[in-house]
């Protein structure tokens, strides 16, 4: 069984190389998302800089960015995305900063049988203990 990776950053108006970068430390296809992309097991998909990600129908769906000033939320417009339209297997897993974009959205992911997964701020980081 593969799995699809969608990488979800707090870039809003600066466009991201993470598409030009990650290749070289994968072997899968990484791919900029466009709009109505197929989700595809086994590659990576990256969302574009001032951009919403939302899923319907087995494909991506960007929309201009609900939050353009403060703290973004891309990360629970996503979430909250995927609890209504994926019906697929599910993990999340958040790498946030202090922002807590994403952590209201994953009540959602666990009431919809989904594995979420983040680290608490008052842990520290392995190896920076």
């Amino acid at each position: 069984m593969g799995v699809a990776i969608v990488i979800v950053n707090h870039l809003r108006t600066v466009a991201t190389l993470l598409h030009e970068i990650l290749p070289r430390y994968t072997e899968m296809p990484v791919e900029l998302i466009t709009e109505k992309l197929l989700i595809q097991p086994n590659r990576v998909f990256i969302i574009p800089e001032r951009r919403d990600l939302h899923i319907l129908d087995g494909e991506f769906r960007l929309k201009p960015i609900s939050k353009p000033r403060g703290w973004p939320d891309v990360i629970t417009v996503f979430l909250r995305s995927l609890t209504r339209h994926w019906g697929g297997q599910l993990i999340a897993v958040i790498v946030s900063g202090y922002d807590g974009d994403g952590a209201a959205a994953l009540c959602g992911i666990k009431e919809v049988g989904a594995l979420p997964l983040r680290r608490s701020l008052r842990q520290p980081a392995p190896g920076y203990a």
